[in-house]
């Protein structure tokens, strides 16, 4: 079941939803992540209208937790600018 879930991420694409997104938006990425690349951050932040991007560096796939000092900064910073 895990594998068949794993599996199917591969077919799952709403990149054309992407526009419809009318929520403020915060994209965290990690300059080395190998599964969320990069380009892929890069990517939603230009096709999310409005969308905020911060791109850690360096770390991995793990960079919410490599990183965790700077995600909660980012994250304070965004909801502020939410006020």
């Amino acid at each position: 079941v895990m594998a068949r879930g794993c599996l199917g991420m591969f077919r799952y694409d709403v990149t054309n939803e992407l526009k419809n997104i009318t929520i403020p938006t915060l994209i965290i990425g990690a300059n080395k992540d190998r599964l969320t690349r990069p380009d892929a951050s890069v990517y939603m932040k230009e096709h999310i209208p409005g969308a905020a991007l911060v791109m850690l560096q360096p770390a991995n796939h793990e960079g919410l937790l490599e990183r965790h000092e700077e995600v909660n900064k980012a994250a304070e910073t965004f909801i502020q600018t939410l006020n």
